[in-house]
């Protein structure tokens, strides 16, 4: 593992402090992370961002939101399996159930 040089740690810390004063002036919260991103992966994300009309910052903070929706939505699917299988429900049932379901809500 490489470690950074002196110069470049200034540098870096620099850009940091000018950012932060930059989302103080104008109200922004800004709170300094560090991610590691292999270099191949960060050239894809720069190429794609730009290819969008995005910056790199706002694919980055997608990519979380996205997970989280997804890893939410998986739970969801977990939860409803196990109530299926509770109920004694199997995947044949399910059209029968959605043509039930919407009878019923045409009632309504």
């Amino acid at each position: 593992m490489a470690v950074e040089s002196w110069p470049h740690r200034r540098v870096k810390r620099a850009s940091n402090l000018a950012h932060m004063s930059h989302a103080r002036t104008y109200g922004i919260m800004a709170t300094q992370n560090n991610l590691h991103i292999p270099d191949d992966l960060l050239s894809a994300v720069n190429e794609a961002a730009s290819a969008d009309g995005k910056t790199t910052e706002e694919l980055a903070a997608d990519a979380p939101r996205r997970y989280l929706a997804h890893r939410k939505l998986e739970e969801l699917g977990k939860c409803g399996r196990e109530q299926s299988l509770g109920l004694g429900y199997t995947e044949a049932d399910v059209p029968r159930l959605i043509e039930e379901s919407r009878r019923e809500n045409r009632g309504r």
